[in-house]
């Protein structure tokens, strides 16, 4: 596509957003960990190290194309770095001032408490907790589950971390897609449209802003709920520990209650915040009432379910998307994680989606391949598996199936195999 625009994507995986910028008409180029196969195949992608990241991102972006800039999964955790690649190229989403608010656990229940909305309660202290509720203890610069565990008394020597109440349920995500501008507001806000910035101090505890009047309104910030999954969390079947998010299966069918519940909790969360282009909203689901437990301020794994289930494109030109689309396929997505560990096999059930390179519309069955030889330690994501079918359950199944012959593979897999 040499006429279509460039953008650059990084984080700790691209795969996914850059698939979704090419259905979206973009050319990107990626900076991640992995540099998987599927990627490299598509559009060119940098393997930073394990030990550089995330700080080493700004040397990359030295030598990368003049163009706006993304950031995936786990990056909104540093808001003074984000702050200073903003500085190199355009950011295309949330800005770094608006994460030291909607990261600071406190601040959002504060605000969804304000606005009359359900949400957990939180602590940031182990000596505040209820005796007669259930807790769970979450880092504050947390990303995909990793490092959530149900709190006990050996949990009060942990360090950088708050106290969430346990809400029992199902855990779902709700994508939405904010406009990409707001005009300038009071008080500096609005860097870059007539603001001046603020000083980024990273994860620190914001002060407190003034809900406005509008708190709790609907349909004025311009966002769309573009679709509700169900989370696949902490899966056996997987590999995946406790809490670990392990993959999405959707669109579900929600009521028109619940959905009304979900556009005001993105309309508080836009105009409050001032998010920008898509987040999600991890939630648990309990006699439909959602019960907001984590804001992605940005792309996130959900995402590319609900455009392959609907077959938008999400990073291109808003288009009207229902939160529920009649008799449309449920697609599933399911990470695999090493149960020790190995070297990545030249050959297997994925071998066929690197040989032959569908179009970037059609779902593939397997995803974030690693290249041969590629050593993968105990608790690393091995690969990604997709499906689609017409239930949830049907999506599980298949998916379960799809990890139970990858599984069987990697167990005999030569661990000191050369890559």
């Amino acid at each position: 596509m040499p006429d279509s625009d460039p953008i650059l994507i990084v984080g700790a995986s691209a795969r996914a957003a850059a698939f979704s910028a090419l259905r979206a008409g973009l050319r990107p180029w990626c900076v991640d960990l992995f540099a998987d196969a599927d990627l490299r195949a598509r559009c060119p992608v940098r393997a930073i190290a394990a030990k550089d990241y995330p700080r080493g991102l700004i040397q990359y972006f030295r030598e990368a194309p003049a163009a706006p800039w993304m950031y995936t999964g786990a990056l909104e955790n540093y808001p003074k770095l984000i702050d200073q690649l903003s500085r190199l190229r355009p950011l295309r989403g949330t800005a770094a001032t608006v994460l030291q608010r909607v990261r600071w656990p406190r601040e959002v229940a504060r605000v969804l408490n304000a606005a009359g909305l359900p949400c957990p309660e939180v602590r940031m202290d182990s000596q505040d907790l209820s005796a007669n509720k259930r807790w769970l203890v979450k880092p504050l610069a947390g990303a995909g589950g990793a490092g959530i565990e149900y709190w006990t008394s050996e949990s009060a020597t942990r360090r950088h971390v708050y106290y969430q109440e346990f809400i029992e349920g199902k855990p779902c995500s709700a994508v939405y897609r904010a406009p990409s501008r707001f005009p300038p507001v009071s008080g500096g806000e609005g860097w870059g449209e007539g603001g001046e910035r603020p000083p980024i101090t990273g994860l620190l505890p914001p002060r407190p802003h003034p809900l406005s009047p509008e708190a709790g309104k609907r349909g004025e910030s311009g966002v769309q709920l573009l679709g509700v999954t169900e989370q696949l969390i902490g899966e056996s079947w997987l590999n995946a520990r406790p809490f670990r998010w392990c993959g999405n299966i959707g669109p579900i069918s929600i009521s028109a209650s619940l959905q009304r519940k979900l556009e005001s909790l993105g309309e508080v969360l836009v105009r409050e915040f001032r998010l920008r282009g898509l987040f999600g909203v991890d939630f648990i689901l309990r006699d439909d009432e959602p019960w907001p437990v984590e804001i992605n301020p940005r792309y996130t794994g959900a995402v590319e379910v609900l455009e392959y289930a609907s077959d938008e494109a999400f990073l291109g030109e808003p288009s009207p998307v229902r939160a529920q689309v009649l008799n449309s396929p449920m697609v599933g997505k399911a990470i695999l994680f090493a149960k020790r560990d190995f070297r990545f096999p030249a050959d297997g059930p994925w071998t066929e989606t690197l040989r032959c390179l569908s179009p970037i519309e059609e779902l593939p069955p397997f995803a974030d391949i690693p290249k041969a030889g590629t050593r993968i330690e105990i608790a690393q994501p091995v690969l990604t598996m997709l499906s689609k079918c017409n239930r949830v359950d049907e999506c599980r199944e298949e998916l379960r199936r799809r990890a139970r012959q990858v599984s069987r593979l990697s167990d005999t897999a030569d661990e000191t195999e050369d890559s």
